[in-house]
């Protein structure tokens, strides 16, 4: 399929795949727009994409909003968090 949607698709999972190969990745943020089917889509293929390497994977949907960003830091900090935590245990 040559879709400009599903282009985009092929060309991130070959940067997530090189990324990973080159051990750069210490967890995966998926940040979605709320109610919107083809962020969920992405969401959902990238956890299949990665569900054989154990890394971590924190999902964030937001509506964009200012209301919003306290919520954010709060979890990626704790994301943060849970992968040096998570790093020290595998190293």
């Amino acid at each position: 399929d040559t879709t400009p949607v599903n282009l985009v698709s092929v060309k991130m999972d070959k940067l997530i795949k090189n990324a990973i190969k080159e051990d750069n990745v210490s967890g995966i943020i998926a940040l979605a727009h709320k109610g919107q089917i083809d962020y969920e889509y992405e969401i959902k293929r990238v956890e299949k994409l990665i569900e054989n390497t154990r890394l971590p994977l924190i999902r964030i949907e937001t509506v964009y909003d200012y209301h919003d960003f306290e919520q954010i830091r709060v979890r990626i900090e704790a994301f943060s968090e849970m992968l040096n935590k998570w790093q020290l245990n595998n190293i």
